[in-house]
């Protein structure tokens, strides 16, 4: 018997936490600002209601109990892994109030290359982490050995060339953030998510091998954790 408890409506539990993130998206960027009419907060917020909707759909067609372990992850959790995601999770949302910030003090630029090549970036990170997210049926917000789901290795689409291709793609964008937002402030919080990241991913690697089946076989065949040919 499973001693994690599922929500009542998942799918509407996931719903809502969609419209409530996008709300503290632009409602960080508002506040810091000032005023809730400047485009990189409106278009943030779209793209990521946008992205947040298209990996909800993915989850819904991955398996149907992919979408409670989603919303509902109490049981098994590593301990170490609990702030780490408690901070990836209002990282972007203190991204946007510090974007905003700097709007305030600064003003903002017309949307220029670097705005474009942002948006890119950031629509390639969000597909590798959904192609990541179709592949992997156990893709969980955190990092815990799913033992009552039948958890193991899959090493099908993008986990053929990377052991963490979700991680890769959170990375991209929020290497894209900055950009989308016309902030060089937003620098600042969006290189401790990418360092943070990073300590994640080598945290997780070493839980996998460690208690998943078949993981050092797996990361003996696939040698890239994280940057194709550098980690």
């Amino acid at each position: 018997m499973s001693l994690k408890q599922e929500p009542m409506n998942p799918r509407g539990t996931y719903q809502l936490k969609i419209v409530l993130g996008v709300v503290m998206l632009l409602g960080a960027y508002g506040a810091g600002a000032g005023r809730f009419d400047l485009w990189p907060g409106w278009w943030y917020a779209v793209f990521a209601l946008a992205t947040l909707v298209a990996s909800y759909l993915v989850a819904i067609r991955v398996a149907p109990d992919l979408i409670v372990e989603r919303v509902s992850w109490d049981s098994g959790v590593k301990r170490w892994d609990r702030p780490i995601v408690m901070w990836l999770m209002l990282g972007p949302v203190v991204t946007c109030l510090v974007a905003g910030l700097e709007a305030r003090r600064n003003g903002i630029r017309a949307v220029d290359f670097e705005v474009v090549m942002g948006y890119v970036l950031g629509l390639a990170g969000t597909a590798l982490t959904q192609a990541a997210m179709a592949a992997n049926r156990f893709y969980a917000p955190v990092m815990r050995i799913q033992k009552e789901r039948g958890h193991k290795v899959v090493d099908s689409g993008p986990y053929r060339l990377l052991r963490h291709p979700g991680s890769m793609g959170t990375l991209i964008l929020y290497l894209a953030t900055p950009l989308m937002l016309a902030s060089h402030w937003a620098w600042i919080p969006a290189g401790v998510s990418i360092v943070v990241t990073i300590v994640r991913t080598a945290l997780e690697d070493r839980s996998l091998r460690a208690e998943l089946d078949g993981y050092k076989e797996y990361a003996g065949r696939v040698h890239n954790r994280l940057v194709p040919g550098l980690w």
